[in-house]
């Protein structure tokens, strides 16, 4: 792995060249366990990017480290991508549109670009990267909406082992009322964040 560096004034950014690249998670676990402040992590492969970032604070048992509190991550996005989601979120992520009073500040308003832009692709809605909902809300609905999808993905595979007609029936029709359920969520959110825009 080789490395460049660049320090401006509190805020440092580090390029990493990857001879053996051993996928997101693994590496973005190595990289955080490395750097002890917050870090923002951007990895690409060829036209498609994936961010991660992590929320840390220190370890009360060892002042010299830090414990990771929370992680938020995109899917793989396409620089080149025709979706509207995908285009209103790299032009938000313009450096007019950050804070610079300071680090913190600065990494709090990715971390809330960042969620928002993973709720609006899970509701399919673009949303206001203004100010449309707290850092709370879109952690809250992005967090319900991933819990009724693991939810489904339980269901479905549980689905594949059974054996009897019968089960089969009624676990298909609790499937699809979950499905309905994640369909109203999405929509009642994307009613929600229509509403709080037009306040």
């Amino acid at each position: 792995m080789a490395c460049l560096g660049a320090w401006y004034s509190l805020l440092s950014y580090l390029t990493l060249l990857f001879y053996h690249f051993l996928g997101p998670i693994s590496s973005d676990h190595y990289i955080q366990s490395q750097i002890g402040n917050h870090c923002i992590i951007i990895f690409q492969i060829g036209s498609e990017i994936l961010i991660q970032t992590s929320l840390k604070r220190l370890n009360k048992l060892n002042a010299n480290e830090q414990i990771i509190i929370s992680q938020i991550k995109s899917d793989w996005i396409n620089l080149h991508s025709e979706s509207q989601l995908e285009k209103d979120f790299l032009n938000h992520l313009a450096i007019e549109n950050f804070s610079f009073m300071n680090f913190l500040k600065f990494h709090e308003d990715f971390r809330k670009y960042l969620l928002q832009f993973n709720l609006s692709k899970a509701i399919q809605a673009s949303l206001d990267y203004k100010d449309t909902l707290s850092y709370e809300d879109l952690e809250n609905y992005l967090n319900r909406h991933s819990e009724i999808k693991t939810e489904i993905n339980k269901l479905e595979e549980e689905f594949k082992s059974l054996v009897e007609l019968g089960d089969k029936v009624n676990l298909k029709q609790l499937i699809l009322e979950k499905k309905k359920e994640l369909a109203a969520y999405a929509e009642y959110v994307r009613k929600l964040v229509l509403y709080v825009a037009q306040e």
